[in-house]
């Protein structure tokens, strides 16, 4: 049977060498890492297999220099993958939740935490929270609960030192919880916006204007953007950024060294798409893909001697779609 790409997946900027990075999973329960850089070169490697994978999310942790996919399988027990050039690892089951249906994870910079956003089938918001040396805590009571929740997207917000989980509902309307332990726990009202039939969700900061982004698809194929922060209020772009046929799911994240918007797009055709823009130099869509399920033998792309060496001088160069051009 052919392994199809998920609708679940993360992505992130590694500040430490300037690399961008999607995760995805397969219907066989592969993990795959997509890195690539403007100036350097791109890969595609297989980073662990997990029986019953259904949710994913990633983020990096600048304080350590490792990256984290965190997956959640059909057991209700979340996982993590640590892991940086040398240095790989595979915990335990962090903790279990009986009934996921969403999951989101970010790192907060003011104390160094790393948090899981949970969504569960009744409705309630979960954070999990951990770093090294003081093991990992399951917030009491739930954040908030929302009926008909859908999806889940999170983030920290460097400007404030808040925590933002963003939640769709069934009937469509996009809520922010934003929340700090020095605060307590807020809930936007009215809604940020209202989108019928969204199919995946996606949110960052973007550090040069203290922007709050949110990714909406749309089963229309539409990718929407949602932009705000508290002094201009809230904002939906027109048009849209992109439109693409049969999305799966999408993830976003910011790059610090261009300043750039990434929308990562997987679709039912097994295409993993970049869309990167920025106020000043508009929209533009990775071509040909960053990569594609099923991937072709060998899944990682090499021009140096060594086969087993990923660092990124060994990789060919990145495409003319890359935002250096």
């Amino acid at each position: 049977m052919v392994a199809n790409l998920l609708s679940t997946l993360g992505s992130y900027f590694t500040t430490n060498d300037g690399f961008r990075h999607a995760i995805v999973s397969t219907s066989d329960g592969e993990l795959h890492e997509i890195f690539y850089n403007p100036k350097t070169g791109k890969g595609n490697a297989r980073l662990a297999y997990f029986c019953g994978l259904r949710f994913l999310t990633a983020f990096y942790t600048p304080d350590d220099g490792y990256q984290h996919p965190i997956v959640a399988t059909d057991t209700g027990d979340i996982f993590e993958i640590s892991y940086k050039p040398g240095d790989f690892h595979i915990t335990g089951s962090l903790t279990n939740f009986s009934s996921v249906i969403a999951l989101s994870g970010f790192y907060a910079a003011d104390d160094q935490m790393r948090i899981l956003i949970v969504g569960q089938e009744d409705g309630s918001i979960h954070e999990v929270f951990y770093k090294p040396g003081i093991g990992v805590h399951v917030t009491q009571p739930a954040l908030a609960t929302f009926r008909g929740l859908t999806h889940l997207a999170a983030f920290y917000s460097e400007d404030d030192k808040f925590r933002h989980a963003i939640v769709a509902t069934n009937d469509g309307n996009i809520t922010e919880v934003f929340y700090h332990p020095t605060i307590g726990v807020h809930i936007s009202q009215p809604p940020l916006a209202t989108f019928q039939n969204i199919v995946s969700l996606a949110a960052f900061y973007a550090e040069d204007d203290n922007m709050r982004i949110v990714i909406v698809a749309t089963n229309d194929g539409a990718i929407h953007e949602i932009f705000y922060r508290p002094d201009i209020g809230v904002h939906v772009t027109q048009p849209v950024l992109a439109t693409f046929s049969a999305i799966a799911g999408i993830s976003a994240f910011y790059t610090g060294d261009d300043k750039f918007r990434h929308v990562i797009v997987t679709d039912t055709n097994g295409n993993v798409t970049e869309v990167f823009y920025h106020p000043t130099i508009g929209i533009h869509i990775s071509e040909p893909p960053l990569a594609t399920f099923p991937a072709p033998t060998p899944a990682v792309e090499m021009v140096g001697p060594d086969l087993i060496d990923l660092s990124p001088s060994s990789l060919q160069s990145i495409s003319d779609a890359s935002p250096a051009g």
